[in-house]
């Protein structure tokens, strides 16, 4: 389901300009209500590339950011993500994510929950809660270059 932002256009016109037979007479206004649904779209947010999950959320900013697919959920503190570079889809990580801080819990179910989401290689933070990648990863450049350096 895609989001949509709803905007109100409201007009008020002067029956004279519509044609009416007692535009000379009456000067009440006429108004015209009409609302438009345009889809959803961050600042700066690029195109979704075909490799892009449907349900995969952008996060960033106007000099970038990346793509995020939430997986799966294994329970309350541990999570699956994949994340793709925004500029050419390129899988940068996928792997399992584990809350960093013992006593909070991340409570997502689905893409739609995720109001807030960043990502800086060696942790994500989803709804100001940070979560540490879980190694071996599933795959991605950033666990290549990672296993690479001995990790």
């Amino acid at each position: 389901m895609k989001n949509y932002y709803y905007f109100l256009i409201l007009q008020i016109i002067s029956t004279s300009f519509l044609g009416c037979e007692n535009s000379k007479k009456s000067k009440k206004p006429v108004i015209f209500l009409k609302i438009d649904t345009l889809p959803k779209k961050k600042v700066g947010e690029p195109c979704r590339l075909k490799n892009i999950h449907t349900h995969a959320i952008w996060g960033g900013h106007l000099d970038g950011g990346f793509w995020f697919e939430f997986v799966k959920k294994h329970d309350e503190i541990k999570y699956r993500f994949r994340i793709y570079n925004d500029y050419n889809g390129e899988l940068v990580l996928d792997a399992d994510f584990l809350v960093y801080q013992n006593k909070q819990k991340l409570f997502i179910s689905n893409s739609i929950d995720i109001k807030k989401i960043f990502f800086m290689y060696k942790y994500l933070e989803v709804n100001d809660i940070e979560l540490r990648p879980i190694y071996p990863a599933y795959s991605g450049t950033y666990w290549e270059v990672a296993k690479k350096n001995g990790f």
